[in-house]
């Protein structure tokens, strides 16, 4: 198998959010992160287990993007909350996040709900054709992990120069995760 193969199997396209740079209009189909912009008329903030209001923490237009991958094709709008309390919850991290999904925008109003713990951006998407995994994502395809094993010890491949050129530590939606540190 060659490098160009190994690409070719493991490439994913994704969209990749750039942070501000733009001038800010909160319309209909502009994304944030520090915000929720758009609810139905009779939502409310999220509370978590204790009763506190979550954090709107995002709004994700997914109607017209370049790229959404099949699992979300139904979904034109998301929005996400968090809880100021989540740190120390993971083992019921449910009841500290919340995500709306909206499958039509019709009937949306706009809000101005934005969170106190992070300063509000638009959100800029932009298509990438080929993402990668990270190296040591315990997801990482098997089959290809042992060839490029292979090809490391027998060709000298070095993967994030060779295979995983960019990785994208930004909001995407598609792809493949990326994480700062690994889990443990």
């Amino acid at each position: 198998m060659t490098v160009d193969d190994i690409k070719k199997n493991l490439a994913k396209k994704a969209v990749v959010f750039q942070t501000g740079g733009i001038r800010p209009t909160k319309a209909l189909l502009e994304s944030w992160i520090g915000c929720v912009c758009w609810k139905m008329p009779d939502e409310i903030l999220p509370v978590d287990k204790e009763g506190k209001e979550m954090q709107p923490i995002a709004t994700l237009f997914l109607k017209d993007l370049p790229h959404i991958p099949e699992y979300l094709k139904e979904i034109e709008l998301l929005t996400v909350f968090l809880s100021e309390d989540i740190c120390g919850h993971s083992e019921n991290a449910d009841e500290y996040f919340h995500i709306r999904t909206y499958k039509t925008l019709e009937g949306l109003e706009h809000c101005d709900w934005n969170a106190s713990i992070m300063k509000a951006f638009p959100l800029v998407p932009k298509l990438v054709e080929q993402d990668y995994p990270m190296w040591d994502d315990e997801d990482f395809p098997g089959d290809l992990f042992t060839e490029i094993l292979r090809l490391e010890e027998e060709e000298d491949l070095e993967y994030y120069e060779d295979i995983a050129e960019e990785q994208y530590y930004v909001h995407k939606v598609g792809g493949y995760p990326a994480f700062i540190q690994a889990g443990g």
